[in-house]
C-alpha cells in the first residue's frame, strides 16, 4: 500500500509508517534486518523516491532519536510528536537521509 500511494503520488518524496516494538504483528524477531524492519525487526518502512526517480524501501532512522537539529527540533520529530501529542503534525523542515543522501524536507504525519 505504502509503494502504491508513494508511486501514485509523483510530488510525494516519500511514505512510511512506524510500529511501536512488537505492535504490528508480535513477531518483530522473525523479520530482524528485513526490507523495512531494523535490526530488531520493528516493522518501520520508509519508501521513498530518490532525484532519478527510483522508489525503493529501507527502514527508518532516528525516530527516537531527541539530539537537536539545526533548526532546534529533535531529529526524531517526524515520529516523536505525533506519538506524544497523538494529533496531526506538520515537523519543521529538518535534513533526513533519502537512499544514502542527506535530503531536506517536511513532513506531514499522523
Amino acid at each position: 500500500m505504502l509503494r502504491t500511494t508513494l508511486e501514485r503520488n509523483p510530488n510525494f518524496l516519500g511514505v512510511y509508517t512506524a510500529w511501536e516494538p512488537g505492535a504490528f504483528d508480535a513477531k518483530d524477531a522473525r523479520f530482524a534486518s528485513s526490507a523495512g524492519s531494523d535490526s530488531t525487526g520493528r516493522f518501520i518502512p520508509y519508501w521513498s523516491r530518490n532525484r532519478e526517480g527510483k522508489v525503493s524501501v529501507e527502514p527508518l532512522v532516528g525516530y527516537e532519536d531527541t539530539t537537536r537539529n539545526e533548526t532546534g527540533g529533535r531529529k526524531g520529530d517526524y515520529y516523536l510528536l505525533p506519538r506524544e501529542q497523538k494529533k496531526e503534525c506538520i515537523i519543521e523542515p529538518y535534513v533526513y537521509p533519502v537512499q544514502g543522501k542527506p535530503t531536506l524536507m517536511t513532513s506531514l504525519v499522523v
